[in-house]
């Protein structure tokens, strides 16, 4: 049976509020928008560039993207998107991973686009309701 985005969405909402982000994050999931989690602890709307990388991600592995974590390092800026997959057997599975402080991600390396992959990125919550990516 075939996942609808509604469907998606709503376990984004869900993985929002497993992850503690500001609540600004599941309003503008309900207009269609995602936010970043930057470094400085602010959260930012994604670039036209990154929009468009963003929606080609979505369409090729039929995923919703319901927030980003951005890390400056020596091998290139990376964004890393936080998404739902199509495939709702996997989601208990990935609660238990948010629990467990370490969420699935696309992380896409604009200096080297190369190196980009799926993969998985421990977090810690930050005091103004962003992500900070510490692995």
């Amino acid at each position: 049976m075939a996942i609808t985005q509604e469907e998606m969405l709503t376990e984004a909402k869900e993985r929002i509020t497993l992850l503690g982000l500001d609540k600004s994050a599941t309003e503008k999931l309900e207009q269609d928008m995602i936010l970043v989690s930057c470094p400085d602890g602010t959260l930012k709307f994604p670039s036209i560039t990154f929009l468009r990388a963003i929606e080609d991600f979505e369409k090729k592995y039929d995923a919703k993207v319901y927030h980003a974590v951005r890390l400056p390092t020596p091998y290139g800026l990376l964004d890393s998107l936080l998404y739902v997959s199509s495939y709702p057997e996997e989601w208990e599975d990935e609660h238990i991973n948010i629990r467990d402080g370490y969420v699935m991600t696309y992380t896409i390396n604009w200096n080297n686009p190369e190196f980009s992959e799926f993969g998985s990125i421990c977090y810690e919550r930050t005091k103004t309701g962003t992500l900070r990516r510490i692995g």
